[in-house]
């Protein structure tokens, strides 16, 4: 027989407090891989910071559960509050004994999606985020609806399922923090199953330079503005600019393109400069930045 909120009202384990539910903290449950969080020194830090201050006394939000058929709620938010609630009993002797509760309003989708709308003490990493879109696809959710469902950029959904493909050495450089999940995506994408052997590289690498963790910009050489920008300077003098124009040897329509290019830096020139740029040309002004 399911269980139900009133079934446990009537048979007194949930009571009714004067603003909220009440259950004992013996009823309350872990249902298995639906927290996404990774245990690592970043959560237990953060955890023993938390216990801290639920043992001084500070307030916390209550529990939001659903019935569980064996009897008693499995968390859907709190699972750290819970966790404290335990050790404040167990290893400080704390009277813990009713915990505050509410019920859960939602499908599996949207218990999955709380576990990201709802840290707002501790922030999911981009691979905790990754391992809940895992989650979603597995419900069958297109990345436009598990993107909608996390409050996520698309782009993020489309890293995390490539990501999710990728070989466990992949993951674990990206669980541990020493890459980032952009740079994994480009790495798995090239080198397929030895994505793993480069990123672990890239991770000594950026190590070396002092860098905590591995990024595309750090592994991967970018082309920076400054340099293009000199190189549209060059370009757009006027021996240059006429040689372009009167060659043979330039395709046209491979002319008309860089020409166009020229035309929106020099008017972008002479906009900074405060000169007025050639009419009609307003919508083509070129942005250039650093």
């Amino acid at each position: 027989m399911a269980n139900s909120f009133n079934k446990m009202i009537d048979e007194k384990i949930i009571k009714r407090g004067k603003t909220s539910l009440l259950i004992p903290l013996d009823y309350i449950f872990f249902k298995e891989d639906f927290n996404r969080r990774v245990d690592n020194e970043r959560y237990r830090t953060a955890n023993e910071e938390f216990y801290q201050y639920m043992l001084s006394g500070g307030k916390v939000p209550n529990l939001e559960v659903i019935p569980r058929d064996e009897g008693g709620v499995w968390v859907v938010e709190g699972h750290r509050r819970t966790l404290m609630y335990r050790r404040l009993r167990d290893e400080a002797g704390k009277p813990v004994e009713f915990i505050k509760i509410e019920p859960f309003e939602g499908n599996d989708v949207d218990r999955i999606a709380r576990i990201r709308t709802s840290n707002n003490q501790l922030s999911l990493t981009d691979y905790e985020e990754a391992l809940l879109v895992r989650d979603l696809q597995n419900l069958n959710l297109s990345p436009d609806k598990i993107a909608e469902a996390l409050h996520i950029p698309r782009y993020k959904v489309d890293n995390a399922i490539i990501l999710i493909s990728a070989n466990n050495d992949v993951h674990q450089l990206v669980e541990e923090g020493v890459i980032d999940i952009p740079l994994a995506v480009e790495r798995v994408k090239k080198f397929g199953e030895n994505a793993g052997e480069i990123l672990k590289v890239d991770a000594d690498g950026a190590k070396e330079k002092g860098k905590k963790r591995a990024t595309k910009s750090t592994a991967i050489p970018q082309f920076s503005a400054k340099k293009s920008r000199t190189v549209l300077e060059l370009l757009s003098t006027d021996d240059f600019y006429t040689f372009i124009t009167e060659s043979d040897f330039i395709p046209n329509d491979k002319k008309m393109q860089v020409l166009e290019i020229l035309d929106q830096y020099k008017d972008f020139e002479k906009e900074n400069k405060g000169e007025s740029a050639d009419p009609g040309d307003s919508d083509k002004q070129l942005e250039i930045q650093d």
